[in-house]
């Protein structure tokens, strides 16, 4: 066998088109390794072409949950990173730049075609804004306007890419008092690189749920009533294009005790419970934006038999996310097993669960985010 010759084989010329299609379905990770093995895969795979259809290719695959976690009370406090696979459950710590991280403190805003924003600060003193892409390991950082708006009634951001483009925004919204009928809102963008864009929006709401959804280009949240007791009534949105605001009413069908933004496939949905033991289930409904300021509410479908003890978080794919937290400390008691953080998913089809994350910890570590999270080659 040692004197046996392999007969001469000449390898088949792939096409540019189907070299394209390969890569558009690599995992992200491994094209990253194939741009510096040759000139032209460099240039083709450096295109914001690929990274769109990369993205688009990969989104649904090998998606992780970055999980936020720091001590109580403060809720822009993460000081651990967690990355959790949202397939094979492995854990990983994660790591934020080195620039970051010496600030100490620093808050995951979201995730958007693979690149996280964060805001960071030490104090009040010095913050600002992070836009990182973890996988090409790029990151540019904004000013932080928010420390302008410290004592306001409202004062959020949001983050995201605009509409089948590469571009993406930072609104950040305000207004100092419940009372005012007027949100105040500025815009920063990748192309202009500054907070040169400001407008007002009048609106009945008194404050905005702090969580948000970018979809398709525009932000989601959901708009509260009343002080003392807030109630959730209205879902606000903003298109990142356009720098316009629209308001709609949540109807009463869909209206519980609790109710949430998330992205489930290409639409966006309104998760609404009680959340009150076992008592109801749990309601999903397609929320549909259109060009005009106008939604439809439409009932996808309900659980039943999977009315869940503690608040649904969001979907990441086609699963969802839901945890439980149980502080421990002097003057804390965990539950009879004593967890004290549980993440879990929820096949809403086969009314299937498992547990992605559950920690003991031996000091008072409270939850602050959940995001999830792909891999991308968005350009930040």
């Amino acid at each position: 066998m040692s004197d046996a010759r392999l007969p001469n084989m000449n390898l088949p010329n792939l096409g540019n088109e189907l070299l394209w299609r390969i890569f558009a379905k690599t995992d992200p990770k491994t094209a990253v390794r194939c741009r510096v093995l040759n000139k032209v895969w460099w240039a083709r795979l450096m295109t914001p072409l690929f990274a769109k259809h990369n993205f688009k290719e990969n989104k649904e695959k090998n998606m992780h949950l970055i999980v936020g976690l720091g001590r109580p009370p403060s809720h822009e406090n993460s000081g651990l990173l967690l990355r959790v696979d949202m397939d094979t459950r492995i854990q990983h710590e994660g790591t934020v730049p080195e620039d970051i991280s010496h600030y100490g403190n620093f808050q995951i805003i979201g995730s958007s075609h693979g690149i996280i924003y964060l805001k960071f600060y030490m104090g009040s003193v010095d913050s600002g804004i992070a836009i990182w892409n973890p996988l090409t390991r790029k990151k540019e950082s904004a000013t932080d306007e928010s420390r302008k708006h410290i004592t306001h009634a409202v004062s959020l951001y949001a983050f995201g890419h605009i509409f089948d483009n590469l571009d993406f925004a930072i609104v950040h919204v305000f207004k100092k008092y419940f009372h005012q009928t007027a949100l105040n809102w500025c815009l920063y963008s990748n192309t202009a690189r500054n907070w040169d864009c400001t407008g007002t929006f009048e609106s009945s709401v008194q404050k905005l749920g702090p969580t948000n959804v970018v979809h398709r280009g525009v932000v989601y949240w959901i708009g509260w009533e009343g002080v003392a007791v807030p109630r959730p009534k209205y879902v606000i949105t903003f298109n990142l294009r356009t720098k316009a605001f629209a308001e709609k009413d949540i109807p009463q069908s869909a209206k519980r005790m609790y109710h949430t933004l998330s992205c489930v496939k290409d639409f966006v949905v309104l998760i609404s419970t009680d959340t009150l033991g076992f008592k109801n289930a749990i309601n999903i409904f397609q929320v549909t934006c259109y060009d005009k300021p106008d939604f439809t509410f439409e009932r996808m479908f309900r659980m039943p038999t999977m009315a869940l003890p503690y608040t649904p978080a969001m979907f990441a794919g086609k699963f969802l996310i839901t945890a439980v937290e149980a502080r421990s400390g002097q003057y804390c008691g965990n539950d009879a097993e004593r967890t004290d953080l549980l993440i879990s998913k929820h096949n809403c089809e086969a009314l299937t669960s498992e547990h992605l994350l559950h920690r003991i910890w031996r000091e008072i570590m409270c939850l602050k985010s959940i995001t999830p999270h792909s891999h991308g080659f968005y350009k930040v």
